[in-house]
């Protein structure tokens, strides 16, 4: 054996010189495998899910309708000291002081004192503004010893126009212009739409004077007699 490996060596040493370079030159080949393999791809970028919880609603509290105030009566003691017609924001009847009546004559005629109207405070007749079933009344002359008086312009009154009570105490009622009355003296007095009572309460007034348009009676008095009636809606 040694024999043999002696006479041999050179070729066995040349043989492991070959197998040595042949075990080197796999290994580059695994080596440079390794170095270039594609790397892992790139993770994707994913739009994040939606999320699950809801989006609170804007809650609008609708503004509350305001509920109309009930219009006052008249307060105890309180009396109308004015009373005015208007048309926009002109005077169709200039403001006119009121002063009351607490009886008509012993002929049972209402004449007011001239240059002031009265309201006619007898029986059950309510003050301006008050709720009842009987319209207030104010009362004055159209005309006093041949001059103009009081309720002078009541004649251009038209429905639509405002009454306006302004009393002691700055309490305003403004009444609307509902219908115009002209009749006989005789008549007018038993009317029921300007004197009797109504079916509902209501906050009424008539403006009550002579009419200066309808001629003379043989005793000289104006025949008829003009209500203007207004009222307050509620």
């Amino acid at each position: 054996m040694l024999t043999w490996l002696r006479k041999n060596w050179p070729i066995i040493v040349g043989a492991l010189l070959i197998s040595s370079a042949i075990v080197l030159w796999l290994a580059d080949r695994d080596v440079a495998r390794t170095q270039y393999v594609a790397p892992d791809p790139v993770p994707s970028v994913t739009a994040s899910a939606p999320s699950t919880t809801p989006i609170p609603s804007v809650s609008i509290t609708p503004t509350p309708t305001p509920t109309p105030t009930s219009l006052a009566d008249p307060k105890a003691g309180d009396k109308p000291v004015r009373v005015a017609v208007m048309r926009g924001e002109e005077y169709v009847v200039d403001p006119v002081s009121i002063g009351h009546a607490t009886s008509f004559t012993a002929t049972q005629v209402w004449s007011p004192v001239p240059g002031v109207a009265e309201w006619y405070q007898v029986d059950d007749y309510p003050k301006p503004g008050k709720s009842s079933t009987l319209n207030s009344v104010i009362a004055a002359h159209v005309a006093y010893s041949g001059e103009p008086d009081a309720f002078a312009q009541l004649e251009n009154v038209v429905v639509g126009d405002e009454v306006i009570v302004t009393y002691a105490s700055k309490q305003t009622y403004v009444f609307t212009v509902i219908e115009i009355i002209v009749e006989d003296k005789e008549v007018i007095r038993s009317n029921q739409r300007v004197w009797g009572y109504q079916a509902n309460k209501s906050r009424s007034t008539v403006l009550f004077t002579c009419d200066d348009q309808s001629g003379y009676r043989s005793d000289g008095h104006r025949r008829d007699n003009r209500a203007v009636i207004a009222t307050i809606d509620e």
